[in-house]
């Protein structure tokens, strides 16, 4: 393996040279973070958003020394390469270039549910982009609840910035066309094929704005808090009990023991874990859907674990499990570690108590 050497914000790394990795890629394997809203390590989607322009710092053979804007997540990392992605140049484009996005997209940042998670809004405070130069250019769409299986998805699409990933990983990684693309340039629009989505919800997952939101059922998990108050028991339930913790851990900084503390002082009469080590990776609510009825047993067995145990409040970390709330009468909710996030902040209690 030919190890190269760059320099990335005046930091020295190193990189495999036949491995064709960009320096947006490079920088990111060593804890560098370069801003950017399309590209992502597991999907081939690049230059759409042009946030990632970084200066590239290249001695000539005169003894001049030559400044390039580039896109850093499609120019490949070479031996001896400079790259500053934070110099003078390179900000006040980032800036431009964020202004312009901003103006093609809704602002109502306090009514949308990925307020204070928003990769744009992270990026936009970081630049202290208060007011843009350019005038809003966004047409108002109406939100759009997608019916699909179980309706867990919600679509809006003046929010869109065409950053592409949602398309990419439903096609890439899930091996579905269940998102397209209709029009060029700025017009072009991402579009839901509910004929071909199987409402699994992952490409809110990726979504780095509040384009694509996945029902968080906050609003029934207060709902069924208040009609049965402590006949509500919640489940933790996944493949990996200790994988389950860590990823509630990074997004709310709650473990499971802290969580259940949280959940008793709500009012809640039961909290139980429950591990499925043969549940098979990337089953979601389609496989719930065709399976059910052929005994596959890891639903099966699911189904009756909550079987006449009242309402029910699941918390797993597959996003399209959500689904199951429409197949068993007693879960009433399921949520994930960003929802749990959010019902932290909603809960108005102090963490310091719990």
């Amino acid at each position: 393996m030919a190890t190269g050497k760059m320099t990335i914000d005046g930091k020295p790394v190193t990189f495999d040279q036949e491995g064709g990795l960009t320096v947006l890629q490079v920088a990111t394997r060593n804890g560098i973070w370069i801003p950017s809203l399309c590209s992502e390590e597991y999907l081939n989607v690049r230059g759409n958003c042009r946030v990632c322009m970084v200066e590239i710092v290249t001695k000539l053979a005169d003894g001049k020394v030559s400044r390039k804007l580039t896109p850093a997540c499609t120019t490949l990392a070479m031996d001896g390469m400079v790259v500053e992605p934070f110099s003078l140049r390179a900000l006040e484009l980032r800036r431009s270039i964020v202004e312009l996005i901003l103006a093609n997209h809704r602002r109502n940042c306090t009514g949308c549910h990925k307020n204070k998670h928003c990769q744009l809004q992270k990026i936009a405070d970081d630049l202290h982009i208060v007011e843009e130069d350019y005038q809003e250019a966004f047409t108002p769409l109406p939100e759009k609840r997608i019916s699909g299986l179980h309706g867990i998805l919600q679509v809006n699409r003046d929010r869109c910035i065409r950053c592409g990933r949602c398309k990419a990983y439903c096609s890439q990684v899930l091996g579905r066309h269940g998102v397209m693309t209709i029009g060029k340039g700025w017009d072009m629009k991402f579009q839901i094929h509910e004929a071909f989505c199987n409402d699994c919800g992952k490409c809110g997952q990726v979504c780095p704005v509040g384009c694509l939101c996945v029902d968080t059922q906050l609003e029934k998990f207060w709902d069924a808090l208040d009609r049965f108050g402590n006949q509500v028991k919640v489940v933790f339930f996944a493949r990996n009990l200790e994988a389950l913790n860590q990823q509630l851990k990074e997004k709310s900084g709650y473990h499971m023991e802290k969580l259940t503390k949280l959940f008793y002082q709500l009012g809640v009469g039961e909290v139980r874990r429950q591990a499925f080590p043969d549940w098979p990776e990337g089953y979601g609510t389609l496989a719930w859907t065709a399976q059910r009825e052929t005994s596959f047993p890891v639903w099966r067995r699911l189904e009756e674990t909550v079987t006449g145990e009242g309402p029910v409040i699941g918390i797993t970390t597959d996003v399209s499990m959500k689904g199951v709330v429409k197949e068993v009468s007693e879960v009433r909710a399921v949520l994930t570690p960003e929802d749990v996030e959010l019902l932290i902040l909603q809960s108005l209690l102090d963490a310091a108590r719990i």
